[in-house]
């Protein structure tokens, strides 16, 4: 049941997964399968009432080591949506080469497709401060993204174990589908696509493994399309924005319990907009305020087969973050994005076929 909705809203969904794996030569791997992925959606905030949306995939992947050093991972992918016409092939590749002991460079590229989901289209979410309706109109996502990291082990002993991970990434995406608040109504929402999305980034992360700790700590600088550089060129053509992003996790190895703490800090986050000023379109540069988020998970092995897990997300209890786009003007302090809908618990069971 979605988070705030009746019991009479329901939305369910089901993944399925079938793999075989074979080895035509000594440096080749070949996996092949199919995956598919319905969801439905039922209630009185659903609209035209009941909904299905499936999608079904055949893909092919392999893994090829030609040398020691050089692995190489290409990937097809052939899908079919109930909905949506998807592309005819989205490919992906990566590859891993070993520079020394104790440095490794890894490249990848990646075609993507998306549907929107039954909560995007049909779902009408209303609470007490904000709307977030579904958009029946939406388009699918497509993109291309680009990711290259050099991984570098600085100490390797019994005792302690520390890497550091340099990365950078490039993300082009076609009719990306995000938020966007009514210009009539500062609390209703909804979603829409953006005709043109790309980012780009340098990330820097660092992990430390003593005993039975592991923390991880990593910094990341972002940089968001700025869409009115086509119409202005005298505006810059990326926005950036900064991230912490932090990991704890402890170990109870009697019990087999296992105590996880993540973190995340995104800092604020400038673009810009339309906007009327003295009887005239013009473009200003407005803000959304930084924001942490915190979640807090349990694993506890019962057996060697069976694992139990619970937790709490989003402990902060963050719903939304202030934007000087939903005021007046650049300065408004009023106005406010719906990013979540606040602190949930979770508790789950999971069966292993094999240890």
């Amino acid at each position: 049941t979605a988070p705030g909705a009746h019991s009479t809203n329901v939305f369910s969904g089901l993944t399925y997964r079938a793999t075989v794996i074979y080895k035509p030569a000594a440096y080749i791997t070949i996996q092949s399968g199919i995956d598919i992925n319905s969801e439905t959606g039922d209630g009185e905030r659903v609209k035209e009432g009941k909904q299905k949306i499936t999608d079904y995939a055949l893909f092919f992947t392999s893994e090829i080591t030609p040398i020691k050093r050089i692995n190489i991972r290409p990937g097809i992918r052939i899908i079919k949506n109930s909905v949506y016409d998807a592309p005819p092939f989205i490919p992906s590749i990566n590859t891993k080469c070993i520079l020394s002991k104790n440095i490794d460079l890894r490249l990848a590229y990646a075609r993507g497709f998306r549907a929107p989901s039954l909560r995007e289209l049909y779902f009408d979410f209303r609470d007490a401060s904000h709307d977030i309706l579904g958009n029946e109109n939406l388009k699918a996502e497509q993109s291309n993204s680009y990711t290259g990291s050099i991984t570098w082990k600085l100490v390797q002993t019994p005792a302690i174990n520390l890497s550091a991970i340099l990365s950078g990434f490039y993300n082009d995406v076609d009719n990306m589908i995000s938020y966007v608040q009514s210009t009539t109504d500062p609390r209703v929402t909804t979603y829409a696509n953006i005709d043109t999305y790309k980012t780009k980034g340098v990330a820097v992360n660092n992990t430390l493994t003593y005993k039975s700790i592991t923390a991880s700590l990593g910094y990341s600088l972002v940089s968001f399309y700025n869409q009115f550089t086509n119409a202005n060129k005298s505006l810059p053509s990326f926005t950036n924005s900064s991230e912490i992003n932090s990991t704890a996790s402890y170990t109870v190895k009697k019990p087999g319990l296992t105590l996880n703490l993540y973190y995340k800090y995104t800092g604020k986050r400038p673009y810009f907009q339309e906007a009327i000023q003295n009887g005239q379109m013009v473009i200003i540069p407005v803000a959304t305020e930084g924001y942490h988020w915190i979640d807090f998970t349990m694993n506890k092995s019962c057996g060697r087969y069976i694992q139990v897990n619970a937790g709490v997300r989003n402990i902060a209890d963050i719903t939304t973050i202030n934007d000087t786009a939903t005021g007046t003007g650049i300065h408004s302090s009023g106005g406010a994005r719906p990013i979540g809908y606040g602190r949930s618990f979770f508790a789950g069971l999971v069966f292993n076929w094999a240890k």
